[in-house]
């Protein structure tokens, strides 16, 4: 069920010019194959997780007589894949707003100086055997 949301990301970002720079990001027939496997992995999770046997949904609403509790888990199901499908599609079809580097940029304080937000590695937690 999880890995979609690790996998779709990881796609976006191998094929952004953005976050990979131009010479390095996937694009093409290339880029097309690793969106296909994006939305088939998704695919797949979401059949296991309706599916009698995927151990979620599918075996739960087998053990469940009619009644308001199962038109109750019925509705949970659809609103996760809903919402399942609805993030996948989303996270490969929206522009990535800012990188990292960007984001780095030094921040202009009051009196016009600049404040440095790079970080020695003893203020990370590094500590080397000098």
């Amino acid at each position: 069920f999880l890995l979609p949301f690790a996998f779709t990301p990881l796609v976006k970002y191998t094929c952004s010019p953005v976050v990979m720079g131009p010479r390095h990001a996937i694009v093409g027939f290339e880029k097309t194959v690793l969106y296909g496997f994006a939305l088939g992995v998704w695919a797949l999770n979401a059949v296991a997780l309706s599916a009698r046997g995927g151990g979620f949904f599918g075996d739960v609403r087998a053990r469940l007589n009619a009644g308001w509790y199962k038109l109750f888990v019925v509705f949970v199901e659809i609103s996760i894949q809903v919402f399942y499908l609805w993030w996948n599609v989303d996270c490969l079809t929206q522009p990535i707003a800012t990188t990292q580097q960007q984001s780095l940029q030094p921040v202009a304080t009051t009196d016009d100086t600049f404040l440095d937000v790079t970080l020695t590695l003893e203020e990370r937690g590094i500590y080397t055997d000098d």
